[in-house]
């Protein structure tokens, strides 16, 4: 009688596309961010990326949760690619809520440089942009840095539509500021000036643009309103504006805030004088704080000289692309 002999075959390891499980991949995929784009993280990227790590180490489901919700950006789902037990591929959705809808922001989208060319990042894409549509999100978003041509270029062919260029400017805290033109004249912003100040921010900072960055036109509102609205959130803001005969030409709004950075808001027509907001800004840094870092984004080619001569550096360009769903 012959003996029956078992071959021992070991089994494939898991590998494509799957459903991303935040408490098992939110390290791995932290790596992955951080290593394809090591080169562009700025303070507040990593930052994102410690909390991110910081989450899965959390112990508990309410640990994990208390955590999660204070990450205003954090990754709520998405997508994973993996290849041999190992995270290769990862696409981020952000469910955002602005202009009186839901839609989702697909961010994160990074592959391992040994595994690109492989079709994961067009997969990982189209598989959140079906995950959108099953919610019944109006429209699907996302970011891609302006020198990044080969995903810009997917994601035009997956139809994805340049709603606007956004420069993220930063400024060290040791600049030190020249002397401001003298003939500027500076005081602060009143209640009266509001509605026009309220219409150069939004126009701005749109809903749609500005979430993630954590822009609150009512907090910048001067008055007893704006001013009740900073207590309950514990908010502290400096703001100053431009004048020409008691006409209000521009305004700049310093706000502190929790992470590696504080934040400028500009309010400005586009048309304003350079100068003028180059008045301003080195008036203002004069008056804050040095210890931070200062960070500002804007819409691209609006005011560079001024912001260049204010010791602000342009560190990246970003293209908002979206598509919209049926």
């Amino acid at each position: 009688m012959g003996a029956i002999i078992r071959a021992s075959v070991k089994s494939p390891s898991p590998s494509g596309l799957r459903a991303f499980n935040p408490r098992r991949d939110m390290a791995h995929v932290a790596d992955l961010v951080e290593s394809c784009f090591a080169d562009t993280l700025d303070e507040g990227g990593r930052y994102y990326l410690q909390r991110m790590r910081a989450g899965s180490g959390a112990t508990g489901l309410g640990a994990w949760f208390g955590w999660l919700t204070s990450l205003m950006s954090a990754p709520m789902s998405g997508y994973v690619w993996e290849q041999d037990g190992r995270i290769v591929g990862n696409a981020s959705l952000i469910p955002v809520f602005a202009n009186r809808h839901w839609f989702y922001l697909i961010a994160n989208v990074a592959v391992a440089p040994e595994a690109r060319r492989q079709g994961i990042a067009r997969r990982l894409t189209q598989q959140s942009i079906e995950h959108a549509r099953q919610r019944h999100s109006k429209s699907v978003w996302l970011q891609v840095r302006q020198e990044n041509e080969a995903a810009i270029t997917l994601y035009k062919n997956l139809g994805f539509i340049e709603r606007a260029r956004r420069t993220a400017w930063v400024c060290d805290s040791s600049y030190i500021p020249p002397n401001s033109h003298p003939e500027t004249n500076f005081a602060p912003v009143n209640a009266r000036h509001w509605q026009q100040q309220r219409l150069w921010l939004l126009r701005s900072y749109p809903p749609e643009l500005s979430w993630h960055i954590l822009f609150n036109p009512t907090l910048l509102q001067s008055g007893l309103a704006g001013a009740l609205a900073r207590l309950f959130t514990d908010t502290y803001l400096v703001q100053w504006g431009a004048f020409q005969n008691e006409r209000l030409l521009a305004a700049l709004s310093w706000q502190s805030m929790p992470g590696p950075t504080d934040v400028l808001w500009v309010s400005a027509p586009p048309s304003l004088d350079e100068d003028v907001l180059l008045a301003l800004l080195l008036h203002i840094r004069r008056d804050l704080p040095g210890q931070r870092s200062i960070t500002l984004d804007y819409p691209a080619g609006l005011f560079g000289s001024a912001l260049h001569q204010a010791g602000f550096i342009d560190s990246q360009t970003l293209i908002w692309m979206e598509k919209k769903l049926a």
